[in-house]
């Protein structure tokens, strides 16, 4: 008698992710993950397909059980999200939601199965692995399991409406997600300068070291649900302030000898390729512009609408006073360290950038979602650690400071008073209270214009959002926000709001310079008005300094002095002229200046300070390339420029670089002689089709940071 064979479970031969129509569906196609078919980009709360082929039978649903698993992270667990396990439905039918792991069939066709699976919209974020188990159930039983080879990154969802993320403004959402090239402004109030960045985000080692920066953070791998907890993650960890392997190491000493000057980045790809090829080692080195575009090309990497914002006049408070507290001898000079550790001192920055995210806030109230705060650049620890937000954009409008996190400390970057002190030995304390600026502390906040962007210098692509962050200024709105985070926070500068002041019968105004060209002479002026009808006794401090974009002072140019009297209603100039010769040793990044003055009456101690921020401009690159350029094709980028400078540049390199086109590339150049007319020719490839820009930087060792960028289309 033959023994009866015992049923087995159905043999899997191949499983097709089907790359091409999920790409289409996730808006996930620009991704080279995608393109190369090693792996499969996803976003959560849609459904994809996969095409599963059997060996060598038909499946059939009354013998044949199907059952399909997703996990991540080590210990995947249903309850905590990070397990996926759904049987497979015999009928096509619509998903009856996108919270819960559904799998049905699409179509059957011979030994082939099309399924549709869905992604729960709280699905956590980052890589997934994939299987595929077949049983066989009548008397007996059995189990196969087929391991899916390809991994799955599953990606917030700002296209579903269910997903924390949504954005529904489409040309928003293509700007803040799907953009992989922009600018970061820097420069001064008055004269803002566009940085152009690369974020390729789409390119292929980008998502597998964002996942790598999620694994290394504190976050667990289900809080990865909440892009509330994994933008603040992305904070702490593009820093490496906290000993935790972040991305990178900020400096602003101008000392970068053993690192990369940060300004010569021009894109986040490089940044992130070296800090993955060093198996997760900080890159050296970074500051604000340079941590907000890693942020940006992290968070849209991961499917979260990220902006880089920059503050003209932002301010960094030290001792939480939500106030700038500046301290000056009787002679003008200021002093550092009045609270806190030695040489520790409330500064303002000439601009700071941060980034703005995306999202719902279920964990506030009602009105605060929307555009929130993170700032990855190390200025105060919050829970212990080097990071900022997400913080409500609408709270700190209304001065909320109570809502985390960091409101306060935003609050007081885009809406600080300033409070001088005078040094006066009849004060208790030591000091008196001189003046109160309400308007120069967030002077402009801005970001790129969506769907925007120009060759030419103009810089005009740029958009004014300083009204979501604060009322306009010397409104009644505006003051009332600006109590109400103060009394809010407990802050003692409140005692100083209605301390009297000294008698200001002597007006004066700071010539502001909004531009200088790098190599041409400039001054420092003020206008002196004496109001009263009685002499005054006058004395002034005029000074010109090189700054580090923090305000930093680095060195000191020129300074003078005088003192003279002023008749009743008389009125009268004092300037001091400063030469290239003076400043051009002494420049350091981004060729900001600082000019200062401090005046004092002795007949009714007035005592009156102004400062005035300005960049020495330099030329930029004009870039030019051919009408038509096709995948595959080489063609040349051709680059000029004139040196403005009476001596030669040498040392020459620049730096080439574009999404799709070509990575990063350096070029040594020549020595170039003295306003020379340059021009140079660059061999290139592109590799992809589309649209892309190309940056170029020029670095020479007397001029630095010469930049231009040219929008070019690939067929």
């Amino acid at each position: 008698m033959v023994a009866e064979e015992a049923p087995t479970a159905i043999d899997i031969a191949d499983i097709d992710l089907a790359m091409a129509a999920n790409g289409r569906a996730h808006t996930t196609h620009k991704y080279e993950l995608m393109a190369e078919e090693k792996a499969l980009v996803l976003r959560r709360g849609s459904a994809f397909t996969i095409v599963v082929t059997f060996t060598h039978e038909n499946y059939s649903p009354k013998g044949d059980n199907m059952k399909l698993v997703f996990h991540t992270g080590n210990y995947p667990s249903v309850p905590k999200g990070t397990l996926g396990m759904v049987l497979l439905d015999e009928e096509a039918q619509d998903h009856t939601g996108n919270n819960k792991w559904e799998a049905f069939i699409k179509e059957r066709s011979g030994r082939r199965l099309t399924i549709s699976v869905m992604i729960p919209v709280d699905a956590p974020i980052g890589m997934w692995e994939a299987a595929v188990e077949t049983s066989y159930e009548d008397e007996r039983w059995s189990t196969k399991k087929r391991v899916v080879d390809t991994p799955l990154y599953i990606l917030f969802n700002p296209y579903t409406s269910t997903d924390q993320t949504y954005m529904s403004n489409a040309a928003e959402r293509d700007e803040y997600l799907m953009e992989d090239f922009g600018k970061i402004y820097a420069g001064t109030f008055g004269a803002l300068k566009g940085r152009p960045w690369s974020f390729g985000q789409f390119e292929c080692t980008i998502l597998p070291a964002a996942c790598h920066i999620l694994d290394s953070s504190r976050l667990r791998p289900g809080e990865r649900a909440s892009p509330v907890q994994v933008a603040r993650a992305v904070s702490a960890m593009v820093n490496s302030n906290d000993a935790d392997n972040g991305v990178l190491v900020g400096k602003w000493n101008g000392k970068y000898a053993d690192g990369t000057d940060p300004y010569k980045w021009s894109g986040s790809v490089r940044i992130l390729e070296e800090y993955m090829r060093n198996g997760g080692r900080s890159v050296r080195y970074g500051q604000c512009w340079v941590f907000a575009g890693i942020i940006t090309t992290v968070c849209r990497a991961l499917g979260l609408p990220c902006r880089p914002v920059t503050c003209y006049s932002s301010a960094h408070d030290t001792n939480r006073s939500l106030t700038i507290d500046k301290y000056f001898t009787q002679d003008g000079e200021e002093l550092k360290g009045i609270h806190g550790a030695p040489g520790i001192s409330d500064s303002i920055w000439n601009f700071h950038c941060w980034n703005d995210v995306w999202m719902a806030r279920p964990d506030l109230p009602k009105g605060f979602g929307g555009w929130q705060v993170i700032d990855a650049t190390p200025q105060e620890e919050s829970d212990n650690v080097y990071q900022v937000g997400p913080t409500s954009v609408e709270a700190v409008r209304q001065g909320e400071v109570g809502l985390g996190y960091d409101t306060a400390f935003v609050f007081t970057e885009v809406n600080a008073d300033v409070l001088v002190f005078v040094q006066d030995p009849r004060s208790s304390w030591g000091f008196r209270k001189i003046d109160q600026d309400t308007t120069h502390i967030g002077k402009q906040i801005v970001t790129k214009s969506v769907g925007k962007y120009f060759d030419d210098p103009s810089d005009k692509d740029w958009d004014d959002i300083t009204y979501l962050y604060k009322n306009r200024e010397g409104t009644r709105e505006e003051r009332q926000s600006v109590m109400r985070a103060i009394r809010g926070s407990g802050s003692s500068a409140a005692g100083f709001y209605d301390m009297p002041s000294t008698k200001q019968d002597v007006f004066v105004q700071l010539f502001d310079l909004e531009r200088c060209a790098f190599g041409k002479p400039y001054k420092v002026g003020i206008f002196i008005h004496n109001k009263s009808d009685q002499d005054r006794t006058v004395k002034v401090v005029l000074s010109s300094s090189s700054v580090f974009y923090n305000g930093v002072k680095a060195h000191l140019i020129k300074k003078g002095s005088g003192q003279f009297s002023l008749k009743g209603n008389e009125e009268e100039k004092f300037s001091m002229e400063i030469y290239p010769e003076d400043y051009m040793p002494r420049v350091v990044d981004m060729c900001l200046m600082k000019n200062f003055v401090f005046l004092s009456v002795a007949e009714t101690d007035q005592t009156w300070t102004s400062e005035d921020d300005f960049a020495l401009e330099k030329p930029d690159l004009n870039l030019k390339v051919k009408d038509h350029l096709r995948a595959g094709e080489k063609f040349e980028l051709e680059i000029s420029f004139t040196n403005p400078l009476d001596i030669k540049l040498t040392k020459g390199i620049f730096t080439i670089e574009a999404p799709g086109v070509v990575k990063n590339q350096e070029v040594d150049f020549r020595t170039i002689n003295a306003g020379e007319n340059v021009r140079a020719v660059v061999p290139l490839e592109a590799r992809n089709s589309g649209k892309t820009t190309l940056m170029v930087v020029f670095n020479a060792l007397e001029l630095f940071d010469v930049a231009g960028t040219k929008k070019i289309e690939i067929a």
